[in-house]
């Protein structure tokens, strides 16, 4: 039996080998091998070359920042030179999916916040006051940057809620647009969202911020943004020891330019600062937008040899922008150094006794009544009225108004800013009420300081671009009336309007159609928006405080204490609490005399 079984075997493989089969199933099995062979070649063994062809490549070249020479004296003491400081950059390697980038970028913050750091802003929005601001001094630069961050829009096709007028959006509705754009909080698995950290409303603006910082290098990856400059050496250890949880995020060196005693060289060695599109046009081809060049002094007239060489880096980046290798590097020259021939010194002690000379001039001139310059009056003999010193001491910047209205503001700091918001809504309201009446005069009929406002009025919408600087016709007879005060503001703006002097999609007029009166109404509203956030409109108002004595001396000799600009002294501030102006007048003039408050 189990022969028989044999013999049937051996005729079905006899069967199998001869048929047509057996042929086909021999070309089957080579042809797989030959194809599994195949791809291991092209998978295992030339794997990598095959990926780099795949991925499209190109050379970049980028330039390497040279070290500025340093400024000595004739006995070569530094006067200026360069201080090495670390900067924290990070650059998008293609490491992380978004999702990732975010818990990468938190791991960041954490250790930056750990060591006290300060971050660098892309973002013109802080926190400030449990609250998110826009950091921007105009409704213009505003416009720019809520176009630029694209939650506005001036196209027509965009969605409506980017065709709001600026005065729409806030701060707080910038940084929630930009989480849901980042992904801020959350990952998506299976189609659903799923929260999965949560952070304190500053360090949400940091996320954001780096993220739009790394946005705006999306097309050019392999340029590296600033999250944070000057930071200590335990910020760069710390960084450092985690660089494997930090991809993309580096330590970079860069030189800060430092000034040894500035007080008494700043006018000789001057400064440097980035350079113009005009400066550009005058300079060598050596010099690109953002390079830093001397603006004043030996700074200035030495440049060419202060200068050195940049350097350069020849790179490989993908289509993503991501370095693939570096391909060449040339490093950079530093610049020659300068010796003057002054003594630091000898010009320390010219300086000191110049100063109590003319401490001891402007002392003997101050005078505490108003005092008037008459045609006749010889230069020698002209007094200064210690109301002007007074308002210098805000006009100068010596006292910082925002530290009036901050949470920890002393309480005769308090009142002195209580007194200012009553004073600046009382003079916004006059103005206001006198552009809108239709009787109102030329401004010389009105007091000196509402004169003064509404001449102010005119320059800020100037400035602002609100009146087209390209169209006004300087020439023209309504121009001309209004120099010479022949016409009242409001009757120039009106007629301002019917000339298309006047840029009416900066004003706040919806989507309906608007009558003269009412885009006259829009125009008003839009000037009280701009002089409410105007550093130079809340100088004018302490200085018509301090003229008609609202303010009084003593209150700003006391905020002097206040905000430390002289030694606390706890008589001399009791003293100035119930003090009359003949008390503040001897006060300042002392401070004076003894420098402590100086002529500068």
């Amino acid at each position: 039996m189990l022969r028989n079984a044999l013999d049937n075997l051996l005729i079905r493989l006899k069967t199998f080998f001869t048929s047509r089969l057996f042929v086909v199933a021999i070309l089957g099995i080579i042809m797989f091998s030959t194809l599994i062979m195949r791809l291991f070649k092209l998978q295992i063994i030339e794997g990598n070359s095959y990926q780099e062809e795949y991925i499209e490549t190109s050379t970049k070249t980028v330039s390497m920042d040279y070290t500025r020479g340093s400024i000595y004296d004739r006995n070569g003491v530094p006067l200026a030179y360069n201080q090495l400081s670390y900067t924290v950059t990070i650059v998008d390697d293609g490491s992380y999916n978004p999702y990732k980038r975010n818990l990468m970028i938190v791991r960041l913050i954490n250790i930056l916040n750990a060591h006290g750091e300060k971050f660098n802003p892309a973002l013109s929005i802080a926190y400030e006051d449990g609250q998110y601001v826009f950091t921007v001094n105009s409704e213009r630069a505003l416009r720019r940057f809520l176009i630029d961050v694209g939650v506005m829009s001036t196209d027509e096709k965009a969605k409506e809620e980017q065709k709001h007028e600026v005065g729409w959006y806030t701060a707080e509705y910038v940084v929630d647009k930009l989480c849901d754009r980042y992904g801020y909080g959350y990952t998506i698995e299976g189609g659903v969202k799923k929260q999965t950290y949560e952070l304190s409303p500053e360090d949400r603006l940091k996320l954001v911020d780096v993220r739009y910082a790394l946005s705006l290098n999306s097309g050019q990856k392999y340029i590296s943004a600033t999250v944070a400059s000057d930071v200590s050496e335990g910020t760069v250890a710390d960084v450092l020891e985690h660089e494997y949880d930090l991809s993309g995020v580096s330590i970079e060196t860069e030189s800060v330019r430092m000034y040894e005693d500035a007080e008494y060289f700043a006018h000789i060695i001057g400064y440097i600062g980035e350079v113009s599109a005009e400066e550009m046009e005058k300079l060598d081809k050596t010099y690109a937008l953002g390079d830093l060049v001397g603006k004043a002094g030996i700074e200035y007239s030495y440049e060419s040899v202060l200068k050195g060489e940049k350097g350069s880096k020849t790179i490989v980046v993908d289509n993503q922008g991501i370095i693939r290798s570096v391909k060449s590097e040339e490093a950079p020259s530093p610049g020659n150094d300068v010796y003057l021939t002054l003594d630091r010194n000898l010009q320390i002690a010219v300086y000191n006794l110049l100063e109590q000379h003319l401490a001891g001039i402007l002392e003997s001139k101050i005078v505490n009544y108003d005092y008037v310059v008459k045609k006749n009056t010889v230069s020698s003999a002209i007094m200064i009225p210690v109301k002007d010193v007074y308002y210098q001491l805000i006009g100068n910047n010596v006292l910082n108004m925002s530290a009036f209205s901050s949470e920890d503001a002393t309480p005769n700091e308090k009142a002195i800013y209580k007194k200012f918001t009553k004073r600046s809504e009382k003079m916004l309201d006059k103005v206001c009420s006198i552009l809108l009446d239709e009787n109102s005069k030329v401004n010389d009929a009105y007091s000196e300081n509402v004169a003064t406002t509404l001449n102010y009025v005119f320059n800020i919408l100037r400035s602002e671009n609100i009146i087209k600087s390209d169209s006004l016709d300087t020439s023209s007879a309504l121009y001309k009336q209004w120099a010479n005060d022949q016409i009242s503001l409001r009757y120039f703006l009106l007629n301002a309007l019917t000339q298309g002097w006047i840029d009416v999609t900066r004003l706040d007029l919806g989507n309906r159609y608007a009558d003269t009166q009412q885009t006259m109404e829009a125009l008003v509203s839009t000037v009280r928006s701009l002089l409410e956030n105007d550093v130079t409109f809340g100088k004018m108002v302490y200085e018509f405080m301090i003229d008609d004595e609202t303010l009084s001396g003593a209150e700003l000799c006391m905020a002097l204490f206040d905000q430390g600009v002289i030694k606390y002294k706890k008589s001399d501030y009791n003293m100035l609490k119930n003090a009359g102006s003949q008390t503040a007048y001897n006060f300042i003039k002392e401070k004076i005399s003894n420098l402590e408050i100086k002529p500068s």
